[in-house]
């Protein structure tokens, strides 16, 4: 029997701090999987509305967790 999936403190907070950004209409977490090869967690990201239309756009970006502490380190530091 398969187990539920409890992303850890700072995996929640990360997600946190990620949806906190301007621009950012909602961060998911996605679970590891076994299949052929291991998948680890990840972050989907997705954007919020566009600036010349105003209409949403279901753009997103997958992130490791570690791509996305290096993304979110890069964004803070320009802001």
């Amino acid at each position: 029997m398969r187990r539920a999936y409890r992303p850890r403190q700072s995996t929640l907070d990360l997600r946190r701090r990620i949806a906190a950004l301007d621009g950012i209409a909602e961060v998911r977490i996605i679970a590891p999987h076994r299949g052929a090869t291991v998948t680890p967690a990840r972050l989907r990201v997705y954007l919020g509305r566009s600036s010349r239309t105003g209409a949403w756009e279901p753009v997103y970006t997958d992130f490791s967790l570690a791509e996305a502490r290096a993304w979110l380190a890069t964004e803070e530091a320009q802001r």
